[in-house]
This record gives structure tokens, sequence and C-alpha cells, in this order.
């Protein structure tokens, strides 16, 4: 049997049930303003833990592979580190093999006759020898020979001539322009008195034709003791070293003053 809806449309069985029955059941079963409160409050904290779980799996993800880069870009450095440091030892290897050397040769002593006189003018000459496999480029140096009564002070040394640069090429003698000293200097019947000794000295500074590559020195003293004069005429003279300036590169004590001295001869000959 059909109702009658309250503005005179007509309802069914169902409807009246519905809504005189079951909703009425349904709101008096509904939870209050406070228990949909509290409802809210934990589906939020629940889907707020879920989001938290996956947010920070997420970063844990993130992050693993930000670590596994940095470790490959370390690794990547290093073996381009490695891969340079190999270059270097490799290239200073071949450098040290192929680079100039400069030695000193034999230093000879020779009288030159003064003509309309029975006198002599002594020539003193000293030579570089180029040892190595490559040019020495930019040579410049000094070489002296005097009476004193000790080996060289520094100035002296490294003296104040000038020297115009030169090359040298491998397995290459060069003499060094020669110095004059009258006759009584080297006439030694005996040992000259300590204070009256006979010192030759010179220095070399010279560059590799490698790119980049230091200024090497060379350096060299020596005494002269004595002479010995054979049938034939010639002449030997006894020499030893000086307590200094025998050494090369950074072994010299006075290594930077004389590439300071190297490179001022350069710069006044440009």
């Amino acid at each position: 049997m059909r109702g009658t809806h309250a503005k005179g449309r007509a309802t069914s069985p169902a409807y009246e049930w519905a809504r005189f029955t079951a909703w009425p059941w349904i709101k008096s079963k509904s939870p209050s303003s406070a228990g949909w409160t509290a409802i809210a409050t934990i589906a939020i904290a629940v889907l707020t833990g879920v989001y938290v779980h996956y947010a920070r799996k997420q970063w844990r993800e993130m992050h693993d592979a930000t670590i596994a880069a940095k470790d490959g870009a370390s690794a990547a450095k290093s073996a381009a580190d490695e891969a340079k440091n190999a270059n270097d030892i490799a290239r200073i290897s071949l450098q040290s093999v192929q680079r100039a050397l400069l030695i000193p040769k034999k230093t000879v002593l020779q009288p030159l006759p003064v003509l309309g006189t029975n006198k002599s003018n002594w020539q003193i000459q000293g030579s570089w020898e180029n040892v190595g496999n490559t040019t020495a480029i930019r040579v410049v140096g000094d070489f002296n020979v005097q009476i004193l009564p000790s080996e060289p002070n520094e100035p002296l040394f490294i003296g104040s001539d000038p020297s115009s640069p030169i090359f040298i090429g491998p397995k290459t003698v060069q003499a060094i322009a020669p110095v004059y000293r009258p006759d009584v200097w080297f006439t030694l019947k005996k040992p000259p008195p300590l204070d009256q000794m006979r010192y030759v000295w010179g220095w070399i500074g010279y560059q590799d034709v490698f790119p980049n590559t230091p200024t090497h020195i060379t350096e060299f003293c020596r005494m002269l003791l004595s002479e010995t004069t054979h049938k034939d005429g010639t002449i030997d003279y006894g020499l030893t070293n000086c307590a200094h300036h025998n050494c090369a590169d950074e072994d010299c004590a006075d290594y930077k003053d004389v590439v300071q001295r190297a490179e001022i001869l350069r710069s006044s000959a440009k």
C-alpha cells in the first residue's frame, strides 16, 4: 500500500522504511562531531605515516645514489690523478735521459812568446762539453784566473764580465774565451806561497730544449800547485779541486745567485 509524502506525493513502503526506520537508526549509531574529529585525526596520522615512510625511502634511495655518484666521481678523479702522475714520471724520466748536461773539460795553460823579448804571456783556456743528448740553449757563464790568498769569494766567483748567450749541441765541446796572464804567474820553480795561490774557476748556466725546464748550473774551481817541464818542452800543471764551487744545479750553495746572474746576462744581451 502506498503512503503519501508531505507535499502530497505518493511514496513506496521502502521509502517509508528508509526514512522513518533506517535513517533514524543510522543517525543514532553515527559518531558525534568529536568522534568524527578523532577518526579524521587517525586517518591523517595514518596517511602521514605512509607518506613519511615513502618519503624516507625515496630520500634514502636518492642519498645512496648521490653517494654512489660521489664515489664514481672520486674514483674518476683518482684515476685521472694517477694517469697524470704516470705521465709526469714518464716526462721527467725522458727529460733526465735526454737533457743537456755540461761539464768542464781540461784547462789548458799555454805560453805565448812576446815578440822581441825572451818573455811569454800565458793563455789560459777552459772548455765545456755537452755530454747530454740534446742541445743546451741560452748558455752564459764566466771564467777567471787570479792569484789569491784563498779561494775566490762569492762576488769574485760569480764575476761581472759580459757574456752573450750561445747554444752547445749534444756531444760537443765549446771552448771558453781565453784569459791572458804574464809569464811570472805560471813559471813556477817551486810551489807558490800559500797567500799567492793560482786559482782557475768558472761557471756556466744553460737551459734544456724542453719547455718549462729550469736553468741548470755547473761550477768548477781549481788551484794550481806545481808545474812540470818535459824534455820536449811541454808543461804539465798539477791542479787540485777547491773546497767549494765544484757542483751542479741545486747542489751548489749559491745556485739561486748564479741563476740570477745568468738571467741578468741573458737580459742585457737582448
